[in-house]
This record gives C-alpha cells, sequence and structure tokens, in this order.
C-alpha cells in the first residue's frame, strides 16, 4: 500500500514539473542549444563547425563551453518531433521523472522513513522546479543522481557509465572523477575509471578529427575563471575568492531550507518565519518597503540559511556518508574556485545530498516537514510565474515588433530566449563587427545581455514594457539573477518593479 501511495506522489510531482514546463518560452540559454541542435541535426559528424552569435559576432561552436552529448539528443528528438516548445520539454520532462524516481531511490537506500519527503523537497526546489527549461542542468542531475545511487549500491561499472554521460553533458562532471576514484580504490575496483577516461579520450579525438582541437581544453577554460596564480601572490584573487564563498553560502541558503529544519526545534520557530516573509512579501507589494532593504533583509536571511545547511556537513561516520560529503565538498570547492557566477543551477548539483544529510542527520519533524513542503511549494509557483512571464516577454515582443515594421529590416542586440523568437520572425541578429546601415530598425532589451558597436547613433522609437502583479512580487529578474548572481545578491528576490523593457531604435 504504501509503495502504491508512493507512486502515486511521485507520479504528481512529475505531473506538475512537467506541466509548468511544458509550454514555457524558450529562455536563457535554450536558444544556445537550439541553434546548437539544429546545426547537428544536418551535421552530425562536424558539431563544432557551425557559426554562433552569442558574444555579438559569430564564433565557431567550438568557442561554447560544454561538450554536446545533450545536444545530439535535442537533435535526434528535434528531428523526429518538431522544434515547438511542447515537443523539446516532452524531452526534458523525461530527465525531469529521472530525476524523480532516482532521488527516491537514493532517500528509500538511506533515509527510508523519509524518502518520499525528500523527493518532494527536490522536485518542488526552485532550483529544480522553475530552471528546467530546456538548459543542461536537469538532464545533467540525473546522470548525477545515476551515478551516486550506482556508486552508494556498489555498482562500479554502472557508476563509470553515468560519469561518462554526465562528463560528456557538462565538463563540471570532473569532479565527480575523484569520489569515483576514491570510492573504487577502497572497493578494489578501480578498473572503472577507465570508462569516463575512455569517453573522454574518445570525444576528444572526435574533436581533433572534425576541427583540430581538443573542446575539453578550449571549452573547459571559457567557462571558467582561472586561479592560476597562487592566491597569497594575488590580493584580487583572494578577494575574488572570498566573493565567491560568500555568493555559494548565500544562494545554498536562498534555495536549501535544510540547515533551517536541521537546526529549528517546534513549530513556533516556523511559523515566526511564515509570518515575516508574508511581511515582507506585502510591504514589497504595495510599497511599504522599498526593494533595497528587501534585497538587505534577504540576503541576511539566505546568508544565515546557507550557513546552518552548510553546517550538515559534519565528520561522516560510514562509506555513503563519506560519499555524500565528498559530493557536497568537492562540488562546491570546484564552482567557487572555477565558475565565473554562482547561479541556481549550480547549486542544484549539491540539493540531493544535502537533503540526505539532513535526513540522516536526525529525524524531520512533521512541523518541519510542512514548512519545507510549503515554503518551496510557494516559491516555485511564484518563482514559476515570474521566470514564465520572463521568457513570455521576449516571445510576445519578437512578435509584436516584426507585426509593427512589415518589410522594414529589424535587426536584434541581445541573445537568450530573446535571438531565438526573433530569429524565427526573419530578423537579423547584431554583429558588432558589422553594424546595421541607416534606416534599419534596431531593438535591443535592457534586461538581456548584448552589446552594441561603438559609436552607433541611434534614435529612440518607443520603449515597450512589460510589469508584473503588484501582488507577485516574487522575481527571478532584476536582471536574470536566477541565472546569474553576485556575491552581495541572491538568487530571487521580492520586488515591485521586475520589469522587462525593449527600447527600439532608427539607426541614424
Amino acid at each position: 500500500m504504501t509503495q502504491k501511495r508512493d507512486a502515486a506522489w511521485l507520479a504528481g510531482l512529475w505531473a506538475l514539473a512537467t506541466a509548468y514546463n511544458l509550454t514555457k518560452p524558450y529562455h536563457i540559454d535554450d536558444a544556445a542549444h537550439l541553434f546548437i541542435a539544429q546545426w547537428i541535426a544536418l551535421h552530425p559528424l562536424h558539431p563544432m563547425r557551425g557559426l554562433l552569435n552569442w558574444t555579438g559576432t559569430p564564433l565557431p561552436i567550438s568557442a561554447t563551453n560544454q561538450p554536446h552529448l545533450y545536444f545530439y539528443a535535442l537533435a535526434a528528438w528535434g528531428s523526429l518531433f518538431g522544434w515547438s516548445e511542447v515537443a523539446m520539454h516532452a524531452l526534458q520532462s523525461v530527465f525531469t521523472g529521472a530525476c524523480i524516481l532516482l532521488m527516491y531511490r537514493l532517500a528509500r537506500r538511506l533515509v527510508p522513513r523519509q524518502a518520499l519527503f525528500l523527493t518532494a523537497m527536490l522536485a518542488l526546489n526552485p532550483a529544480f522546479f522553475v530552471e528546467q527549461n530546456l538548459m543542461v542542468d536537469v538532464p545533467l542531475l540525473s546522470f548525477w543522481l545515476g551515478f551516486f545511487a550506482a556508486l552508494l549500491e556498489g555498482r562500479f561499472g554502472l557508476a563509470g557509465l553515468a560519469c561518462a554521460g554526465a562528463l560528456l553533458i557538462k565538463y563540471s562532471s570532473l569532479c565527480l572523477l575523484p569520489i569515483l576514484g576514491l570510492a573504487a580504490f577502497a572497493a578494489g575496483q578501480l578498473w572503472c575509471l577507465c570508462i569516463p577516461l575512455g569517453a573522454l579520450a574518445a570525444w576528444s579525438g572526435f574533436n581533433l578529427w572534425d576541427y583540430g582541437g581538443v573542446h575539453l581544453l578550449t571549452g573547459f577554460h571559457s567557462g571558467a575563471a582561472s586561479y592560476a596564480v597562487p592566491v597569497h601572490k594575488s590580493f584580487p584573487l583572494a578577494r575574488r575568492l572570498v566573493k565567491s564563498v560568500i555568493a555559494w553560502d548565500v544562494a545554498v541558503g536562498a534555495l536549501s531550507p535544510f540547515g533551517i529544519l536541521a537546526a529549528v526545534r517546534g513549530k513556533w520557530p516556523y511559523t515566526i518565519l511564515v509570518a515575516g516573509f508574508v511581511a515582507l512579501g506585502l510591504g514589497v507589494a504595495f510599497g511599504v518597503v522599498p526593494d533595497v532593504p528587501s534585497d538587505h533583509l534577504l540576503w541576511l536571511g539566505f546568508a544565515i540559511s546557507g550557513v546552518a545547511g552548510l553546517a550538515l556537513l559534519r565528520r561522516p561516520t560510514d562509506r555513503a556518508g563519506r560519499i555524500l560529503w565528498l559530493w557536497v565538498v568537492i562540488t562546491s570547492a570546484f564552482y567557487v574556485l572555477l565558475a565565473p557566477c554562482i547561479a541556481a543551477r549550480h547549486v542544484l548539483l549539491i540539493l540531493p545530498a544535502l537533503a540526505l544529510l539532513a535526513g540522516r542527520g536526525r529525524a524531520i519533524s512533521g512541523p518541519a516537514q510542512v514548512f519545507g513542503i510549503g515554503m518551496s511549494a510557494v516559491l516555485s509557483l511564484g518563482l514559476g510565474l515570474s521566470d514564465y512571464r520572463f521568457a513570455a516577454f521576449h516571445r510576445n515582443e519578437a512578435t509584436a515588433i516584426a507585426a509593427s515594421f512589415p518589410g522594414q529590416r529589424v535587426t536584434v542586440a541581445g541573445h537568450w530566449g530573446w535571438q531565438y523568437y526573433a530569429a524565427q520572425h526573419g530578423m537579423a541578429e547584431l554583429d558588432t563587427l558589422h553594424p546595421p546601415p541607416p534606416g534599419s530598425i534596431l531593438a535591443v532589451p535592457r534586461e538581456v545581455d548584448h552589446t552594441l558597436p561603438p559609436g552607433l547613433k541611434l534614435r529612440l522609437l518607443r520603449t515597450d514594457t512589460a510589469n508584473l502583479s503588484a501582488l507577485d512580487p516574487l522575481c527571478t529578474a532584476r536582471p536574470s539573477r536566477f541565472y546569474l548572481s553576485y556575491t552581495f545578491r541572491g538568487p530571487w528576490s521580492l520586488s515591485a518593479a521586475c520589469t522587462q523593457t525593449t527600447d527600439i531604435f532608427a539607426v541614424r
């Protein structure tokens, strides 16, 4: 009976996450992934030779920072079922379901009495729920969860295969290699390292044949901020390291309540926390509390929550505890040292381990579970609505601009989903080395990353703006902090000014 109940709840969690994402407009890095996948669909043996304009001018795909296993899956799926949002997000839904099932499998092994609760906490976490999109992070997490499930079960060959798949989805999975190596050495199974290392060697050999380079070297470097100079010899690097540590702690605290759940006793503290959050949200929504002090209060709360969450890393006493500890510590160190920014998608990779550590530490009480599920659901639904509108603005704006200037040359600056929808309407991408001619139209979304040629003379024609409702203050933008966070701002905020704006110019 319990298994049937759990299966029904797991199916419900998968259906909820899929329903949210199925029709969501393409967003953030989706556009780059689609362009690469569409190139691969036509040139499967030369995936790196296409051109992608992601920095203001077209560059070879080999300059991007991710390997192509997931992009090949997108190419095959899109060739069979089309490139619409529903079709492509249906593929993403497969990985969403895999994450939910594998998290439940891990929790059933390590914390069986809290398995369903811990799985729901992952499925309803904003870093998972909101950021499905068409990005690599949920597929990547499914391979990570498969890797750790196999490792904890002693299935080293399967763990090696999962590690290889993860490495060919994103190079940050290099941090799985030392974990696999340590576990395999302790069990006398070092042979399993040949699987991921062989996959990397084969991929690198294919790169050499394709475009004459090793993408693991060029791609990894382009996506990482290297600390090649010893920290003690360079104060700016030491300062950057401190900022990265703070940013990581804040992001963990903003997205993981497990430190709070493990530290707080009784139900009244949760009542106070909920009341305070509701009061702050209403204060921001009705203009009583400005955005700046709200940001400061949330940042302080995130920082404290993050410290409590990372405090779960007590000295491990058994094999499973040591693997979970390595999971969090090595992944955190990797992103603190090498990532150019900290984002929700990075923290997502350690959330399952933090959940399992919290569950193994002590039984999470009923009030704590109600608080955890309730807050996660509220944040995911609120931030999900915000992010959906964030993405939809660019799709709708591309349609509106195309209708406003029929038969005229329209050039667009900026990337993300905006770039994809503009291309669907026949608009040209801005090349900063070849500015658009006088008399043409240039559309520039303020909140989207973009670069304009120096000295370009423009005359403003109009400004299009879309605001969220005053009663919907949860925000993933300002400008895109859920996908690009820094030291003194968390991955989400409460704001009455969560706007999206496009300026439309005539080129003089």
